[in-house]
């Protein structure tokens, strides 16, 4: 049309949005409304809901996201999904992604974490995994776990036979429970790690694209 009108062309320059401290666009009239300032710190307390009543999975994601940012409001929301009694790992990542998406509702964040039964089929070993999954308003999703610790043949093999994970590992152990800080980790390790310090690596990891958007430029152009 310029150039119908004899004028030169214009270059055309697209580029990725900017994400805020909440991984929404930084906009101008959130700027002047005072919800973010030019950077895109947010002016008032981040709100992430975990999709789960668990306190090790509650302290894990408070933990990691007060390293991040200044003021950090943690909720544990009670939430219904449909998993086995030990999911496998594709079930587990499932099973964090749905915790994350019931638990947003109206927050900045939904954390949903899980953990899996991987199978190293070649190893013909069993681990347990956390997963995590990190939801943000604009319903983009971002992955991670932490690390897999083997697990004794005879509760791998009890665990495949459908038997309930709980009952299965506190009579291997000869324990009366297991508690949920500590967890099975806990017991294996000679209390040397637990399940909050697993759980962290996960969210940290779920965390991790979102600290480096400039990295991932996929976030800002995703709009599901």
């Amino acid at each position: 049309m310029r150039m119908d009108n004899g004028l030169k062309p214009l270059d055309i320059h697209l580029t990725s949005m900017v994400l805020a401290d909440d991984s929404c666009p930084i906009s101008s009239s959130r700027i002047r409304s005072g919800e973010i300032d030019e950077e895109g710190k947010l002016q008032r307390p981040l709100v992430v809901n975990v999709g789960s009543k668990n306190k090790a999975k509650i302290w894990a994601t408070r933990d990691i996201f007060l390293k991040v940012f200044k003021k950090v409001e943690i909720h544990g929301v009670e939430v219904k999904i449909k998993t086995s009694e030990i999911p496998t790992d594709d079930e587990a990542i499932e099973g964090a992604i749905e915790r994350a998406k019931e638990a947003i509702q109206k927050a900045d964040f939904g954390v949903g974490i899980e953990c899996g039964l991987f199978i190293n089929e070649e190893l013909e070993r069993g681990f347990f995994v956390q997963h995590c999954a990190i939801m943000d308003k604009r319903g983009v999703l971002t992955m991670g776990h932490g690390p897999g610790f083997v697990l004794p043949e005879s509760i791998v093999a009890d665990l495949r036979g459908g038997f309930p994970v709980a009952e299965v590992i506190k009579a291997f152990l000869d324990i009366g429970e297991i508690e949920e800080e500590e967890g099975t980790v806990g017991h294996l390790s000679k209390g040397l790690a637990n399940r909050r310090e697993l759980t962290e690596h996960a969210v940290l990891m779920a965390l991790l694209p979102r600290l480096r958007s400039d990295l991932y430029p996929e976030l800002s152009r995703q709009n599901p």
